[in-house]
């Protein structure tokens, strides 16, 4: 991997686990599995 790329894929990441954390973290810092289930179960939505 270039270095470039490194970099650039690693902001990425951080930024899908940010808002993975903001999405469906507990307060404690836990996965809500009831959540994130609840999710990835709906119907999406039009935009």
């Amino acid at each position: 991997m270039n270095e470039e790329f490194a970099r650039a894929y690693g902001e990425l990441i951080n930024t899908f686990t940010e808002e993975f954390a903001a999405d469906f973290y507990t307060p404690s810092k836990a996965i809500d599995w009831q959540r994130l289930v609840e999710f990835n179960s709906s119907k999406p939505t039009s935009t």
